[in-house]
Formats: structure tokens, C-alpha cells, sequence
């Protein structure tokens, strides 16, 4: 019993263990304390009752004795029901105690597990600086493999801080405020739409341009167009405005000017408009490209827009 008591106290003052469950384990185990006091008390009182007895017994008659016996006989059953209810008890208390340390246990174990993996994630995505869009178009081509993947996120999260550096330069020259242009050129939006205006020149030539067929949008761009009824130049116009700063900025003209880009002409009519034929013919497409970290550059840069980047970078460097 001693034993088991200690067992508990060890188990309840545990570091796994929440301050509810060592305050309600405290309280159990002051019942249990208590109740083995009273089994002690029972006992004492059976011992003197049973010395009172015998010493009946010597001067006693033989009815006397007969009567002695069932008295005792009576109050040791009781005796043993007591016991044998404390015993009860003590066991349903001591499996209650372990089910609620089991549940508090797998509950921190599952909550930390998640906690950790969100705050991996976390880091990941501000490390890798794209946001979902982006890991859509990433993933849009049928020929990229992981490691491409994660290499073409590099050079983007790369590409984006040399944005920023070139930003840097450009608010010097012009006196405008440093903070406000930098954080519009290196901020998701810019690269999103410079994904996406990339991504719209992936065709197959010259198949695909006798047919107006566009290849590589993103799933979610491309449900964008459809459901809302716009046409693609609507659709990147928004994404593309990043007010006043970015498109004064050089980066600016680097990265999107001199796209030359004209979505809605490499589209047929039904196509500018969303509807479905057009827009399920939008499908990944693989095609030659670039090994990931021979210049630096993501996999699917326009060759013109690589040019663009490289140039801005030599004038840094």
C-alpha cells in the first residue's frame, strides 16, 4: 500500500504532468491517506475487541462463549468488506490517475508535434519568400522534380533580395523614400506576377501558337479567370498594380516593362473571356530548360527576362 501511495506521489509531481492533475492527484491521494488511517483504526479497534474476548472467554460459560464467537465472527466479515471496498477504491483511483496522465501526455506530445511542424513550415515559407500561388506554379510543370522545385524557390527567394538590394540604389538616386520601394519590389506580389507573367509565355511553338493554346497557369490563377469571368490582362493587371513606387523603380522596368507581354492577344476571344473549352486546355507542358543553378536564375525565366535580371546584377557587382 505504502508502496503504491509513493508510486502515485512520483507519478503526479512528474514533469509531464499539468498543475491540474498534480493539484486533483494531491487530493486523491489525501482520500487514500485518509482511508487507509481509518482501515488502520478498524484493525486496532478488532485487536482490543478480540483481547476483551479472550478475556470473557476464561470466565465465561459456554452460551457466553457461543455468543462471543458470532459477535466476532460478524465484525471481521464487516472488517473484510471495509478492506476489500478501500482496496476497490484505492484501484479505480490509481487507473483514473494513469488514464488522465496518458490523455495529457498525448495531448502535449500531439500539440507539440504540431506546433513544431507549424513553425517549420512557418520559417520555410518566410525563408523561401513565395506564397501559395507560386508554390502552385512551381509544381504546374509535369516534368519538375522536387529538388527542382526547392532549387527554383532558392533562386526566386535569391532573385527577390537582389530585387531589394537594386531597390536600394534606385531610391537613392530619385531621393524617395527607401522603405516604401523596397518593400513594394520585394513584397509576394511582385514576384507572384512575375511568376505568372513567365509562366504565360510557356508554349509550345509553333504548335501552340497557330492554336492560341497558353500552358502553365497556376491552378488557382487559372480558377480566378474562369469563375470570376475576366479576362488573363484583367486578372494580371491586378496582381500586376503595386502602386506608384515599384513601377518607378528600375527593378521595375527590368522585371516587368520589358516583358513585353500581351496576354490577351496570344489568347483566342473565348479564352479572354474564361470560358471553359479554352480554360481546360491550360495545362502543364514540359519543355527544355535551364539546369537549376548554372546562372543563377529560376528554371522557367523568359530567356529576354533573364537577360534583363543578369544585366541589373553585373551593374551591382
Amino acid at each position: 500500500m505504502t508502496l503504491i501511495v509513493i508510486s502515485i506521489i512520483v507519478v503526479i509531481n512528474s514533469n509531464s504532468a499539468t498543475k491540474e492533475i498534480a493539484t486533483f492527484g494531491r487530493i486523491i491521494i489525501t482520500i487514500i491517506i485518509i482511508i487507509i488511517i481509518i482501515a488502520l483504526i478498524l484493525i486496532i479497534i478488532l485487536l482490543i475487541v478480540i483481547i476483551i474476548i479472550i478475556i470473557i472467554i476464561v470466565t465465561a460459560t459456554i452460551t457466553t462463549i457461543i455468543i462471543i464467537i458470532i459477535i466476532i465472527f460478524i465484525i471481521i466479515i464487516i472488517i473484510i468488506i471495509i478492506i476489500i471496498v478501500i482496496i476497490i477504491i484505492i484501484i479505480i483511483i490509481i487507473i483514473i490517475i494513469i488514464i488522465a496522465i496518458t490523455i495529457v501526455t498525448i495531448v502535449i506530445i500531439i500539440g507539440s508535434s504540431i506546433v513544431s511542424t507549424m513553425i517549420t513550415f512557418s520559417v520555410l515559407q518566410s525563408f523561401l519568400c513565395f506564397p501559395v500561388t507560386v508554390q502552385e506554379a512551381l509544381l504546374s510543370g509535369t516534368d519538375l522534380t522536387w529538388e527542382d522545385c526547392m532549387a527554383e524557390a532558392l533562386a526566386l527567394s535569391n532573385g527577390l533580395e537582389r530585387c531589394g538590394r537594386l531597390a536600394e540604389e534606385s531610391t537613392e538616386e530619385s531621393n524617395a523614400p527607401t522603405n516604401e520601394l523596397t518593400n513594394a519590389v520585394g513584397s509576394p506580389d511582385l514576384l507572384e506576377t512575375f511568376v505568372l507573367r513567365c509562366l504565360v509565355q510557356r508554349r509550345v511553338a509553333p504548335a501552340a501558337a497557330e492554336s492560341n493554346v497558353v500552358y502553365g497557369l497556376p491552378p488557382r490563377f487559372r480558377q480566378r479567370v474562369f469563375f470570376n469571368g475576366e479576362s488573363l490582362k484583367d486578372a494580371v493587371r491586378q496582381v500586376d498594380d503595386l502602386g506608384t513606387a515599384a513601377r518607378q523603380g528600375s527593378v521595375s522596368k527590368a522585371t516587368l516593362s520589358d516583358a513585353e507581354l500581351s496576354p490577351d492577344a496570344e489568347l483566342s476571344p473565348d479564352a479572354a473571356l474564361g470560358r471553359d473549352a479554352e480554360l481546360l486546355s491550360l495545362e502543364p507542358m514540359p519543355e527544355p530548360r535551364v539546369e537549376p543553378w548554372t546562372d543563377g536564375a529560376p528554371l522557367m525565366l523568359k530567356p529576354q527576362l533573364l537577360r534583363n535580371l543578369n544585366s541589373e546584377d553585373g551593374a551591382l557587382n
